[in-house]
């Protein structure tokens, strides 16, 4: 390591070097000077007799500021820091950075989903998310998009993954919009937690929900009528009756047990219906009469033949499961039901109305009476007596 008379004119001219060259000083003792092709650098350098070993600290950059002068405080402070066993060398301060530097970036994206399947696991503003719904949005991603699930969500390659999603929707169309969704609501939830602009990858056009294909012609409602009179067994058949004439969603039938059903007060009790709270609803009196003659084969009220499973309801000609929620609300629309009581008796959400800042039940009576009238209106239309063409333009009763 040559020695140099070390002045702050003799650096500022010093020619760069091809290789890096070290100068010292013996008037400056630790202090290094490193020369190489575009940089001229101060050094600290200090044994560390506790440790057994030198300790080096890189300084800074020669400026005008940053002088020899300056270069001899700093390893003055330095070799102090190292004497009192407080000194931080710099690989100490690389490591250290490296560490913050992990600490800060951003999740994989799976640990991104997971963190917001936490935040939803707890009720807040929103009801939690069920158990099963978290479950599946884990899976969704898992699955699907299995190639990126390692990657941290700051490096996700967002047009190849629209493009997957796009692929996927030609054969999997429900299934690419899940995943599209769980994607989604995951990454713009991490962007406003923590204020980031992850970009958030999905397809480029929505996945239509399929409701439009509904088949609203009341004219055929004998036929579905008699469909559903078709079916083996009287329970199966009966779930399907109640399924069109309540609106209620399967979720809540199909888990429904006897001690949800009040037939002294024509009543049944529900749980959490996706985001409507646990509510009491009336019920037509067609409906509870329906309930009321079923065998009690479980626990639960639409139990198969051996009791051990509910039934999964399946398409049946003309019907569609999803399709008799639909029907009933032609009917509550028909019969002039007010949203109030329409997203009560059927479980939406935005039927929710806010009186005087207090979320209210309508009055039991005031339900049954709109249950009943819808009821009568589809009954009216599936079940014609004697032959008789119905006016459908008629009455709603």
């Amino acid at each position: 390591m040559p020695k140099q008379h070390l002045t702050d004119t003799w650096i500022k001219n010093a020619p760069f070097c091809d290789k890096a060259t070290w100068f010292t000083d013996p008037r400056y003792p630790g202090l290094r000077l490193q020369i190489t092709r575009s940089t001229k650098t101060f050094h600290a350098s200090k044994w560390d007799a506790a440790e057994g070993k030198a300790r080096t600290k890189k300084l800074g950059a020669f400026t005008p500021k940053q002088n020899l002068k300056w270069a001899a405080r700093q390893v003055t402070a330095f070799a102090q820091e190292v004497e009192e066993g407080s000194a931080v060398t710099t690989r100490e301060e690389k490591r250290e950075a490296e560490l913050e530097a992990a600490r800060n970036r951003p999740p994989t994206l799976i640990e991104c989903v997971d963190q917001f399947l936490e935040f939803r696991s707890v009720d807040r503003k929103r009801k939690a998310m069920k158990e099963a719904t978290r479950r599946k949005y884990r899976q969704a991603v898992e699955n699907h998009l299995a190639p990126w699930v390692d990657t941290h969500i700051d490096e996700l390659p967002a047009l190849a993954i629209r493009e997957h999603l796009n692929g996927m929707q030609i054969k999997q169309p429900q299934g690419a919009m899940y995943v599209h969704n769980a994607l989604g609501t995951a990454l713009r939830w991490f962007n406003k937690q923590h204020m980031a602009s992850i970009t958030v990858p999905g397809l480029t056009e929505a996945t239509p929900t399929g409701t439009a294909d509904v088949d609203h012609d009341i004219a055929i409602y004998p036929q579905r009528w008699a469909e559903i009179e078709a079916l083996g067994d009287p329970v199966e058949a009966a779930l399907w009756k109640v399924r069109w004439l309540t609106g209620l969603r399967i979720t809540v039938l199909l888990p429904m047990t006897w001690d949800q059903f009040n037939a002294e007060f024509g009543t049944l009790s529900i749980g959490q219906d996706k985001q409507h709270p646990p509510r009491t609803i009336a019920l037509a009196d067609a409906v509870v009469e329906i309930i009321s003659t079923l065998p009690r084969r479980s626990d639960f009220i639409f139990a198969r033949p051996s009791g051990a499973k509910r039934w999964q309801m399946r398409s049946i000609g003309l019907n569609v499961s999803q399709d008799m929620r639909h029907l009933w609300s032609d009917a509550s629309t028909a019969c002039y039901v007010h949203d109030i009581v329409h997203g009560h008796l059927c479980g939406q959400t935005e039927g929710k109305k806010k009186v005087r800042g207090h979320y209210t039940d309508p009055p039991l009576e005031t339900q049954r009476d709109a249950a009943n009238k819808i009821a009568g209106w589809i009954l009216a239309r599936a079940q014609p007596q004697d032959g008789k063409v119905i006016d459908l333009k008629g009455a709603t009763a």
